[in-house]
C-alpha cells in the first residue's frame, strides 16, 4: 500500500464513524463517489470543528528544543534543514525526521530501546511553534512545514496493535495526552483551513485523533500521566463534536477526573507524588480540560473547579518569599512558580497576595507560615520580599512516582538566594 493510499483509507475510515445526525453533516450525500464524499465531508467538518484559542506567537523557545538565543523562526528553519533538537541534544536527519528513531543509544532509558529524546520529539512542540507563527504572521511556509511533518508522522506512526508503553516511541500514552491536550489544539485551530492541509490529510488527521482517543482510554495509566491522558481525551471530544464517540470521550474523561480527586489529592490539596512541579502538571491538565469544556459550550461539573481551587493551596504554601513565588523543589521537582499557575486561573479565584506573586502589585500574602499535614511540608518565613527568608522542612510520607529517599530534609532561601537546596540537585 502506498502512503497516499494509506492516508486515503484513514480518511474514509473517519467518515464511517461520523454522527450523521450532526448539523454540519446535514447536506452530505452519503452515497457519493469516494472523491466527492471526502471533499464534501472535509468541508463540513471544517465548518463543524470546534476551535480553541491558538495563543500568542512565542518570543523565545526552551533550550530543550532550541539553541541559546535561537528565535522561533530559526528553530523551524533548522528543523526543515534536517537538524532536530530534543532534551538539549541535536541530531541530523538529512532524509527527513524519523519519529521512531532513537538517534543515540546513550540517551535511551536503561533497558529500553527509547528514551526522552524520541518520546519528546513525538510531543510535536515544533509543530505548535510553527502553527502559532503562521497564525500571527500569515507566512505560508510555517503552515507548509507543519503539513509536511503531519503527513510524515501519520504515515510513520499508525496505531499499534497493543500498548508497548515505554518500549515504543510515538504511542506512549503520556505523549498521546500531551499531543492532543496541549500541542495539537493550537495546531489544529490555526491550520485547519490552510490549503496545505488538504482534504485527505485533514480527515486522516482527525482519524488519528479518534484512534488515539480510543487507545489512550483503553491503556490509561495513573497519577500525572492519567490526567494528561484525560486532558487529551477531553480535547478530542470538544474539537470533534461530529464524531459518533465524541460525547463518550468527554464523559469518560470527566468521570476519571472526578474519581482522581479523591485518589490523587490529599486532604491538604497536595498531589500524591509530593512534587511541586508535578503537582503543577496536574493542575494545568485539569485547568486545560475545564477551559476546553467551557470553550465548547459544555456545563462543567463544579467539583472540577473546586478541585482546581484546592490545588492552588499547596502551591501558595510552598512558594518562596520573593516574586514570582518559586516553590521549594522537594522530591523530583523542577523549578516552578505559583504565579505561573495563578495566571491560568480566573482572577475571581485569587486570594490576598496572589497578584503580588504575579506582578508585584497589591499587598503581600498575609500568611507567613504554612503546614501541609498530609504532604508533610512545613514552611516558615520572616516575611515576603527580597530581604526576607524562608525555611522549608520535609517530614512527610514517601510519595508516589517522583519521590526521593531523603526525608527530614530542610531547604533555606534567604535574600534571593538558595542557601540550602534539594539534596542531590544542583541549583
Amino acid at each position: 500500500m502506498t502512503s497516499s493510499d494509506y492516508l486515503r483509507n484513514q480518511a474514509l475510515a473517519f467518515i464511517k464513524n461520523l454522527d450523521r445526525s450532526h448539523s454540519c453533516l446535514k447536506d452530505i450525500i452519503w452515497d457519493s463517489d469516494s472523491d466527492l464524499l471526502i471533499q464534501s465531508v472535509a468541508a463540513a467538518c471544517r465548518d463543524g470543528l470546534v476551535t480553541l484559542p491558538v495563543g500568542p506567537a512565542p518570543k523565545k523557545v526552551t533550550e530543550r528544543i532550541a539553541h541559546a538565543g535561537e528565535t522561533p523562526e530559526q528553530v523551524i528553519k533548522r528543523c526543515l534543514a534536517g537538524t532536530w533538537r530534543s532534551v538539549g541534544e541535536d541530531f541530523d536527519f538529512p532524509e527527513g525526521i524519523d519519529y521512531h528513531k532513537s538517534p543515540d543509544p546513550r540517551l535511551n532509558t536503561v533497558g529500553l530501546p527509547y528514551g526522552e529524546w524520541t518520546w519528546q520529539i513525538n510531543r510535536h512542540s515544533e509543530w505548535s511553534i510553527a502553527a502559532k507563527m503562521y497564525h500571527h504572521t500569515n507566512e505560508d511556509w510555517y503552515a507548509e512545514a507543519v503539513a509536511g511533518w503531519l503527513r510524515t508522522w501519520l504515515i510513520q506512526c499508525p496505531m499499534p496493535d497493543e500498548d508497548l508503553n515505554a518500549r515504543q516511541g510515538p504511542w506512549r500514552t503520556i505523549e498521546i495526552g500531551i499531543r492532543m491536550g496541549s500541542i495539537w489544539p493550537s495546531v489544529l485551530s490555526a491550520l485547519y483551513r490552510h490549503p496545505a492541509i488538504d482534504d485527505v490529510l485533514f480527515l486522516a488527521w482527525l482519524q488519528s485523533y479518534a484512534e488515539q482517543s480510543a487507545f489512550v482510554y483503553q491503556y490509561r495509566k495513573k497519577n500525572n500521566w492519567l490526567l494528561m491522558e484525560m486532558n487529551g481525551l477531553t480535547h478530542a471530544g470538544v474539537h470533534l463534536p461530529f464524531h459518533k464517540d465524541s460525547q463518550t470521550w468527554i464523559k469518560q474523561a470527566t468521570e476519571v477526573f472526578l474519581q482522581e480527586i479523591s485518589i490523587q489529592f490529599h486532604p491538604d490539596g497536595h498531589q500524591v507524588e509530593l512534587s511541586a512541579s508535578y503537582h503543577g502538571v496536574c493542575f494545568s491538565n485539569y485547568m486545560r480540560a475545564v477551559k476546553a469544556l467551557h470553550e465548547g459550550g459544555y456545563t462543567v461539573d463544579p467539583r472540577l473547579e473546586q478541585c482546581l481551587k484546592d490545588q492552588l493551596k499547596p502551591l501558595r504554601a510552598l512558594a518562596r518569599n520573593t516574586q514570582p513565588g518559586k516553590c521549594f523543589d522537594f522530591q523530583d521537582s523542577q523549578q516552578c512558580a505559583v504565579s505561573n499557575f495563578l495566571k491560568q486561573a480566573p482572577e475571581s479565584w485569587y486570594e490576598p497576595g496572589d497578584q503580588w506573586f504575579i506582578d508585584g502589585s497589591g499587598p503581600t500574602p498575609t500568611t507567613l507560615h504554612h503546614y501541609l499535614p498530609n504532604a508533610g511540608y512545613a514552611i516558615m518565613r520572616t516575611g515576603y520580599g527580597p530581604e526576607e527568608m524562608s525555611v522549608a522542612f520535609d517530614g512527610g510520607p514517601y510519595g508516589d512516582g517522583h519521590q526521593h529517599e531523603d526525608k527530614l530534609g530542610i531547604q533555606i532561601y534567604a535574600k534571593g538566594k538558595n542557601i540550602i537546596g534539594e539534596a542531590g540537585k544542583i541549583d
